[in-house]
């Protein structure tokens, strides 16, 4: 993406604010209550009853991206809307700011059509005379009104910022006309950055999708082409080759087990204790043995008399986020929470396959019962030990990992390179919305 030519305004002054710096000598520094033509309101308190269809009722999950989206809204009745917005009455042109949980994520009301609010989202209008809607929409989003808000919330089990520290929200200031050219200059220039991030997520949904279908071939038709196939009896598992079987992973495994059953005693140093976040990141390959809680030697002595991981073994986790694989390929001992189960196989089934098995449609078809993976919350032992699994001859199955991993090794390095470019951008985007709404470059 071509970079903006930075020009600079040819006076400046201190605008009386460490964080901030200098601005243009004609700009000013004003809080957010000067530059509002109502108070500042939320949503409703309470929670309404929700119905399949009427009015639509955003919270601050509707913020993605900088922008409201309706689609897998909830919706309320005309009566409580008529209701609500007696109190919090969202125009075209008003700015909503996440102010509970997702404190700060801000987005800027651009339909005609009517909807309410729920209470962790505030309404912000602004004074069609002092300060033009999208110029405020962008200072708000900048890294010097998220400082900001950062430094005036609260929290306790969430972060939240009160209504009534909001409006101290310290604005840098152009003239009216400088505003408009200022926000027309960000929202075509963020306009095309969107789209670029946007082309390159596509791209790495198109990675990921060609990824799984070439694992899903090896671990169902293996990595001949020619070899002679038959019927596996299983509709949605079609044809595999000839000398393969299909049975229940329970008469391939030694013990399938899950970890502690209660929260253990945690402290500074001890044994590592892991729980599914940590064995959830995609791409990464190890451990994060610094982050990991840690407990007692005693209490871990204890565990594994009942659970005791050993290298060659797998994790599995069943609680939360389900489904997600890590092969023990390390010496570090340690124990693990109910969240996950331990897995320890015959020597018929080897446990890299069963990784990359596990991680294929095949057994989402199994677990989710047709639903995404995402929405399944619970993995029960007995449903695990239950579940059909393709077995090749072991040689085969050592064949077809090695060439899962090299698949893996490749496609997740071009997915990585595209994932960096999105970062690139998304920082080249932060950068210039704090540039040009702090007037350190001049755009007009």
């Amino acid at each position: 993406m071509e970079a903006i030519k930075a020009t600079t305004y040819d006076n400046y002054k201190d605008s009386g604010i460490e964080w901030l710096g200098d601005i243009p000598e004609h700009w000013e520094v004003i809080r957010l209550k000067n530059v509002i033509r109502l108070g500042i309101t939320d949503g409703p308190h309470e929670t309404p009853e929700f119905i399949e269809n009427g009015i639509p009722f955003l919270s601050v999950d509707s913020i993605q991206n900088g922008e409201l989206i309706f689609e897998k809204c909830r919706f309320i009745s005309e009566e409580d809307h008529l209701k609500y917005k007696k109190k919090c009455y969202v125009e075209k042109n008003d700015i909503l700011m996440g102010k509970a949980a997702s404190i700060g994520k801000i987005a800027q009301s651009k339909v005609d059509f009517e909807y309410s609010i729920w209470s962790p989202l505030a309404l912000i209008k602004p004074s069609k005379e002092k300060i033009i809607s999208t110029y405020l929409e962008f200072y708000l989003k900048s890294s010097y009104s998220q400082y900001q808000i950062e430094i005036l919330s609260t929290s306790n089990t969430q972060k939240n910022i009160s209504m009534g520290d909001i409006p101290k929200i310290q604005i840098s200031l152009p003239p009216l006309p400088e505003q408009t050219a200022i926000a027309q200059f960000l929202d075509d220039k963020t306009t095309k950055i969107d789209q670029a991030i946007a082309i390159k997520q596509q791209q790495i949904a198109l990675l990921k999708e060609r990824k799984q279908i070439l694992i899903q071939k090896a671990v169902t038709r293996g990595l001949n082409d020619k070899v002679a196939l038959k019927d596996s009896g299983v509709e949605w598992i079609g044809e595999i080759p000839e000398h393969w079987k299909i049975s229940k992973l329970k008469y391939f495994t030694k013990q399938i087990v899950d970890g502690a059953h209660f929260t253990p005693s945690y402290v500074e140093k001890g044994i590592p204790f892991l729980r599914v976040t940590d064995i959830s990141n995609e791409y990464a390959e190890d451990i994060d043995w610094d982050n990991t809680k840690f407990i007692p030697l005693k209490e871990h002595l204890e565990l594994i008399k009942r659970a005791n991981p050993e290298k060659g073994d797998v994790l599995l986790s069943k609680n939360g986020t389900i489904g997600v694989t890590k092969l023990i390929d390390w010496d570090i001992e340690f124990s693990f929470f109910v969240s996950l189960c331990l897995i320890k196989f015959t020597e018929l089934l080897d446990p890299n396959y069963f990784c990359h098995l596990f991680d294929s449609p095949l057994v989402d078809k199994q677990i989710t019962f047709g639903s995404s993976r995402t929405s399944v919350t619970n993995l029960h032992l007995e449903k695990i030990k239950e579940l059909l699994v393709i077995i090749p001859p072991i040689e085969e199955q050592m064949s077809i990992s090695r060439k899962i991993i090299e698949l893996n090794s490749r496609y997740n390095q071009l997915i990585l390179n595209q994932r960096n470019q999105v970062a690139k951008l998304q920082e080249y985007k932060s950068s210039l919305i704090n540039s040009v709404v702090t007037g350190k470059v001049k755009v007009c």
